[in-house]
This record gives structure tokens, sequence and C-alpha cells, in this order.
């Protein structure tokens, strides 16, 4: 029976890193050194930065948190970054894409998004990316100039159309105080 493709790539990485560790030159893969296999601790395939809540006593509300192969070595050359975002009642992200990832939540390669926590209480999500780098474009900054009050605009702007739609769908909702100011006026 012929060897599995993953049992291949395993061996021909196994002899490559034998050979070059041999020579005593550090290699790298995907830009993180590869560590010495005699090395290796249990820690480098765990972590505990997504473990606690980000700060949201900011203007969005949220806080995002992400793990990679900087700093979490056990994530080098699988091709993932961890994220934790933190949300606090009426939070969100502004709308961006992962230019270089799909984010599984599930969002694919480049496609625009954003959350809001319409709860009545703080949520957290955790969500994983297949990139080890995905890179993110925030689309606020790359179309308005860095205005606070014209990011504030827009966040009002996205929960009152969010807002409508429940409302077409009958679907109330009290935690947004800004879509009941909007819409008992």
């Amino acid at each position: 029976m012929p060897m599995a493709t993953t049992e291949l790539k395993v061996i021909i990485f196994r002899i490559l890193a034998r050979q070059l560790l041999q020579a005593s030159k550090a290699f790298f893969i995907n830009g993180f050194p590869c560590k010495n296999p005699n090395s290796v601790v249990a820690s480098d395939f765990k972590s505990s930065k997504l473990s606690h809540p980000g700060d949201t006593h900011n203007f969005l509300r949220s806080s995002l948190t992400l793990d990679m192969a900087a700093d979490f070595p056990g994530l080098n050359t699988l091709g993932l970054s961890i994220a934790r975002t933190d949300l606090e009642v009426d939070g969100l992200t502004v709308p961006h894409s992962h230019p270089r990832a799909s984010e599984i939540l599930f969002v694919s390669t480049g496609l625009l998004h954003f959350i809001i926590n319409y709860g009545d209480e703080a949520a957290v999500i955790f969500s994983v990316l297949n990139s080890q780098n995905p890179g993110v474009a925030k689309i606020v900054d790359a179309t308005f100039e860095s205005d606070e009050e014209m990011i504030d605009k827009l966040a009002r702007k996205m929960k009152s159309a969010a807002g409508m739609e429940l409302e077409e769908y009958g679907i109330q909702n009290v935690s947004l105080t800004e879509f009941n100011h909007v819409h008992t006026q």
C-alpha cells in the first residue's frame, strides 16, 4: 500500500530537520525559528493568553487577543492563528477582512464582516484562522480619516440598520439603547 502524503511529509521534515541541526545552524520555517527537537517542551504547545478577558473599556467596547506562531511556538507550520474577541453589551468590531485567511465563525477569505453584541451581557467569541499571519484590513481605516466622530456615526448607523432589520422581522431587543432612541422619536 502506498505511503500516505502526510506520513511522507513528516519523514521528509524529520530528515531535513536532522540534517540542519547536525550542521549546527539555526533554521527557520515560515519566518520563525524551528526548535531543536531535543529542546521542545510542553509549554510550546499551550498558551494561557486567551484565557483572560481583554480590555473593553474603549470606544468600540470590544477587545481582540490574537495568538499566533510568534507567541505560541506550537502553531508554527500548522498554518493557524487563534483569536479571542470580547464584546460588552452593544460592543462591536469594525467591518474588516482577513486578506490571508478564512475565519471559523465562518468567514471566507477576504469577506467583509463585523460583529455586534445585541445581548444583555458581555460576550466572548473564540475563532480560528487558517493562517499563521492572517492580517486584517479595517474598512474604516481604509475609507475614512481617523476621525472619532465619523467612526461614532458609522457605529450608530450600523446598529440602527441592524435594529431596523430586527424590527422588520418582529424581533424586539431592548439592549440597544440607541435602537430605542432612534425608533421612539
